[in-house]
């Protein structure tokens, strides 16, 4: 996120049409690596709730599309906007950052990865509710 934060501050500078393809090659780059990344982690959040963290997750982006919609219309210039949202992605990545999972979480899920990779060595289909891969 971070690396999507630089990138659309240096779109936003950028004064020739190079700079502006580089920006945006290393912005969608990126943001293609943030999205993989953020979905990869959504199974290990809560399994419980493994719909509801989807859904904010996929709703987040829309609400970020839309706060960015106006935040296009309230700017004296796109480049001010692609700028204030550079700062804003490269803060929310800084945040991220403070995002602990507890040690019983971390225990639970090694046990239920644990689980899972025996199951898969003896063959069995379902080794408490883990089911190979």
């Amino acid at each position: 996120m971070l690396g999507e934060g630089v990138g659309l501050v240096l779109f936003g500078h950028a004064g020739s049409v190079m700079l502006a393809i580089l920006a945006m090659t290393m912005f969608g780059l990126f943001t293609h690596m943030a999205c993989g990344a953020t979905y990869a982690l959504v199974p290990f959040v809560d399994r419980k709730a493994l719909g509801g963290v989807a859904g904010l997750i996929g709703a987040g982006g829309n609400i970020g599309a839309v706060a960015a919609g106006f935040l296009n219309k309230a700017s004296a210039s796109p480049q001010q906007c692609l700028i204030i949202l550079g700062y804003i992605v490269a803060g929310t990545a800084v945040c991220a950052l403070a995002v602990r999972f507890s040690a019983s979480h971390k225990s639970d899920e090694r046990a239920l990865l644990d689980a899972a990779l025996d199951a898969r060595r003896t063959g069995d289909r379902a080794v408490n509710g883990a089911i190979p891969a």
